[in-house]
């Protein structure tokens, strides 16, 4: 009898051990996630991605997570994930993906990025690609335990975040930028350090056209400065202008040579998207900031209508991911650029500078 009992008891074990070893015996880790409908799966679908460039993806994910000599502690698996995770994006065999995720998963890449935590719809992916790698560090050796871990690979939980403390929010400087959600923080930003002001008291005016004079102001107010030596040496085509020092500075750091050579500086001209691009990369180049290499460089379809000293400037800062094409694979250089827009390019600037 106790016999029988045994061999009860260890069927029932090696029963219920079964579906986990067929699982990773027998499934690659892009049939778990399609098994399971993987969050990052159905979004790949949802934008048209084709589930072979899908599938080379997390293959290759899962091939370089294989390649490692030792196993991963589970409390360690965040940043062994986005690393490999990122460093998989950056190949050109994934480029469909890269942009898919790029589209997609925005808040997610600034919270990866930010904290070097993988966000929660990110959870199970994650699991999957490291479930033959983990060390659990638990103390009680219960093997119960580790065998409930081992089965939340296969089980995505619904993870509740903490609740995050009320903040109190100050109000605004201006009425008029809360319809310009993107561009809000970087006006807030410019106005608090004292680089833009309001058109009026309460009105910042987004929408509005930004002049060569004023774009000169925010970029050498930003990442630059002014000096009376430059006023003496530079300053002349501006002589008697509010903006004198600021065109003398820009003089003297060959921001604007090449761009605009008149005798004498005529206000009141709106700046185009590629003088911007060019004024705001020789900035960034005479403040010593390093521009990330983030984006693959996009070949727009206008690229022949811009002007020979922009080109360079548009390639870098679009790559850099601080300017963007206008719709249809366009840049349109000879548009004019909005004092919303010109925020939000000085402010990601100032944000790399050292």
């Amino acid at each position: 009898m106790k016999r029988f009992i045994t061999f009860i008891l260890l069927t029932s074990i090696l029963i219920s051990l079964f579906p986990l070893s067929v699982l990773s015996d027998e499934m690659t880790a892009y049939e778990l996630m399609c098994a399971s409908e993987d969050d990052f799966i159905l979004r790949m679908a949802r934008l048209g991605v084709e589930d072979e460039y899908v599938k080379s993806f997390v293959d290759t994910i899962d091939n370089v997570v294989n390649s490692f000599q030792e196993s991963i502690y589970a409390q360690d698996l965040d940043e062994y994930f986005i690393t490999v995770f990122l460093q998989a994006l950056q190949k050109e065999t994934h480029i469909s993906v890269l942009v898919a995720f790029d589209l997609e998963y925005q808040e997610e890449i600034l919270y990866m990025l930010n904290y070097r935590k993988v966000p929660d719809c990110m959870y199970n992916f994650k699991t999957i690609i490291f479930h033959d790698k983990l060390i659990y560090d638990d103390s009680s050796d219960d093997e119960d335990d580790i065998e409930e871990d081992m089965d939340d690979i296969f089980i995505e939980e619904e993870i509740i975040p903490p609740e995050e403390p009320v903040i109190e929010i100050p109000p605004l400087p201006f009425d008029d930028i809360s319809t310009h959600p993107w561009a809000v923080e970087s006006i807030v930003y410019l106005y608090e350090k004292g680089v833009v002001n309001g058109v009026y008291e309460k009105t910042y005016e987004p929408d509005k056209p930004i002049t060569r004079e004023e774009f000169l102001k925010m970029v050498v107010e930003a990442l630059l400065t002014t000096n009376t030596m430059y006023d003496n040496e530079f300053g002349q085509k501006g002589l008697g202008k509010w903006y004198y020092s600021y065109l003398a500075a820009a003089e003297f750091y060959a921001l604007i040579q090449g761009i605009y050579d008149e005798d004498v500086f005529e206000d009141g001209v709106y700046i185009t998207r590629e003088d911007m691009c060019a004024i705001a990369y020789r900035a960034s180049l005479r403040a010593d900031i390093n521009l990330p290499d983030i984006k693959y460089s996009t070949d727009f379809i206008d690229n022949s209508s811009c002007s020979y000293y922009s080109v360079w400037a548009i390639k870098e800062l679009q790559e850099a991911d601080i300017i963007h094409g206008m719709g249809n694979n366009k840049f349109e250089p000879k548009l004019t650029t909005t004092r919303a827009e010109a925020a939000k390019i000085i402010h990601q600037l100032m944000l790399l500078k050292k």
